[in-house]
């Protein structure tokens, strides 16, 4: 009933929809629900601020002019991470003065998580100070990830 009064309420254009909001706050209150169309638009804008830290507000130093390598795991994904723990320790021996601390980050630490913007896991990103030199993302095999992310290391 709340919908068909809706739309005759309504008048359609073909890129437009112009409501009559007496009609519909009347029928908003009708219908058990009291929150104003302001309300909801207040509403949704405060759901969808979010704090986002800056580079500086991680904890990880990446002031210095070096390598960084930072692999972002779920936990529950051991099995596609195997072939990037293989990739990397295979690039530790050959490595050893670049490659020297590989920062494992547990999806629980949602500051980075979050700054990085990640959603697939695992993910590896390799840093030179600031700047992300590569970016690895979900299920890959050991091979394509050394060739992929050794140019960093051999510079």
């Amino acid at each position: 009933m709340l919908e068909s009064n809706y739309y005759k309420s309504a008048i359609t254009t073909p890129n437009f929809l112009i409501l009559n909001t007496k009609e519909v706050n009347s029928m908003i209150q009708k219908s058990g629900v009291f929150l104003s169309i302001p309300m909801l638009a207040i509403l949704a804008l405060l759901s969808s601020c979010q704090f986002t830290p800056t580079l500086n507000q991680l904890p990880i130093n990446f002031d210095k002019a070096e390598v960084h390598t930072l692999l972002f795991s779920a936990g529950n994904y051991q099995s596609e991470e195997r072939s990037y723990y293989d990739a990397l320790l295979n690039l530790q021996n050959k490595y050893p003065d670049k490659l020297n601390s590989i920062k494992i980050i547990q999806k629980k630490n949602s500051d980075i998580v979050q700054y990085f913007n990640i959603s697939t896991y695992p993910t590896l990103i390799i840093m030179n100070g600031k700047e992300v030199e590569v970016r690895v993302e979900g299920h890959k095999d050991s091979e394509h990830i050394t060739q992929t992310i050794e140019p960093v290391y051999k510079q």
